[in-house]
């Protein structure tokens, strides 16, 4: 019986549902994930609840995960959902235009605090960010309150937004930034920031890198700094 109208191809009428092959592929993500932090099958399970079969299935493409599972997984990894979706590329090379943008207007966002550093991350409600925008109000006058330098995957760009700044790092001798100034770094080579007006400095610091979910990783590595004062 014919239904009045053409059925896509991939679509099953019976249940109104459609099955497409360029959905993300949410296992090779989890998979990516999960190697990059050095977790094994277990940890995740772990963290998640799921078994370790269920896991190894979702990883290889052998079993689908319902949305229970997904927030599941979601809750268990501390990241977003959108997190375990990605464009797929086409067959040209490309991944598919998002046509993705976020606005900020002025300092707002999820903020973090950490000794004598508060993060406001910018446009955050977009996931699978390869940079990573954020607000840094700089409250340390020596290197004393900064403690530990602080390492981040890939590498940064600072800009001065008001006050002014001594950047310190493993390998070259301080550096005075002031209102205006600005400086392109490798994150991954211990740094830390003074403030050396009165009031406290506030600096727009760029993370760009290709690690996956820079995000929620340069989020989890504050978290930890934030855990172990």
């Amino acid at each position: 019986m014919r239904s009045g109208f053409d059925v896509p191809d991939g679509c099953d009428l019976r249940e109104w549902t459609c099955v497409k092959d360029d959905y993300p592929e949410i296992g090779g993500l989890l998979r990516e994930r999960r190697k990059y932090h050095g977790w094994r099958l277990g940890d995740v399970a772990e963290m998640t609840g799921l078994s370790v079969s269920t896991i190894s299935k979702i990883e290889t493409g052998q079993m689908s995960p319902t949305y229970d599972k997904i927030i599941q997984i979601a809750k268990g990894l501390k990241i977003e959902i959108a997190d375990l979706f990605e464009a797929k590329e086409r067959a040209d090379g490309y991944k598919h235009i998002m046509g993705r943008r976020s606005v900020a207007h002025g300092i707002e966002g999820l903020s973090q605090t950490s000794g004598p550093y508060t993060y406001t991350y910018l446009c955050n409600e977009l996931a699978h960010k390869q940079i990573v925008p954020i607000i840094v109000k700089v409250g340390a006058r020596s290197m004393e309150e900064v403690g530990e330098l602080h390492r981040f995957p890939g590498e940064q760009f600072l800009y001065v937004v008001s006050g002014s700044i001594r950047v310190y790092s493993e390998f070259y001798e301080p550096s005075d930034l002031k209102q205006g100034d600005s400086m392109y770094l490798d994150s991954t080579m211990g740094h830390g920031l003074t403030s050396t007006s009165e009031e406290d400095a506030v600096v727009l610091v760029n993370h760009a890198s290709d690690t996956p979910n820079l995000s929620q990783t340069v989020r989890e590595i504050i978290r930890e700094r934030m855990l172990s004062e």
